[in-house]
């Protein structure tokens, strides 16, 4: 695969090198998918700001943000577990039109121990169709954990994203969450023969 940045608008074709020295007439499959940015490496966090803290109890770390994605299908949130220690209660991830709406749209629920220190995990959840240029909320709660078995999450004190506003414990923040939206469905599928 191949990640890359499209110059113009309207595209239309993309061109692939292939070689078939073994003349096979075996299905070949092209995909062809959004990729909004790649991911920062934990090496290069430093400058990005710190975490909001031990996530437990009544505590949340949330985040609005404009969809630029047709199709979202999952949410990659910077977490940390405070130096690869063990904790073990639940985390849910919450998905919802806005702050203020009271149901969610998706729900994900997760168990800490899944969680590695300052990398981006992924909530998945089933596809949200035509989210492009639509407002969304989520935010990471875990009302089991407990001080020293609880994870957090990073933000940039800074605003990173337009149109977008942290929350911490449901009330506005400075700064923004560090997050990337997820498409992992296709933009286009084609099917050809290797002959």
């Amino acid at each position: 695969g191949q990640s890359f940045v499209a110059k113009e608008s309207g595209l239309n074709r993309i061109a692939v090198f292939m070689a078939n020295p073994r003349a096979s007439t075996e299905k070949v499959i092209f995909h062809l998918r959004l990729n909004p940015y790649e991911e920062i490496e934990p090496g290069e966090l430093q400058f990005l700001g710190s975490t909001v803290g031990e996530i437990y109890g009544s505590k949340s770390a949330g985040q609005t943000f404009l969809s630029s994605t047709p199709i979202l299908s999952g949410i990659k949130v910077l977490m940390a577990n405070y130096h690869s220690r063990t904790n073990d209660q639940d985390v849910i991830f919450h998905l919802k039109r806005s702050p203020e709406d009271e149901v969610d749209l998706r729900e994900v629920i997760i168990n800490a121990s899944q969680i590695k220190d300052n990398q981006y995990f992924q909530f998945d959840f089933s596809p949200i169709y035509d989210a492009q240029d639509e407002f969304y909320y989520f935010y990471v709660e875990s009302p089991t954990s407990h001080p020293g078995n609880a994870i957090t999450v990073r933000y940039s004190p800074s605003k990173v994203y337009d149109e977008a506003e942290r929350y911490v414990d449901g009330a506005p923040a400075d700064g923004d969450l560090l997050f990337k939206e997820v498409s992992e469905t296709d933009l286009v599928t084609l099917e050809i023969s290797a002959s």
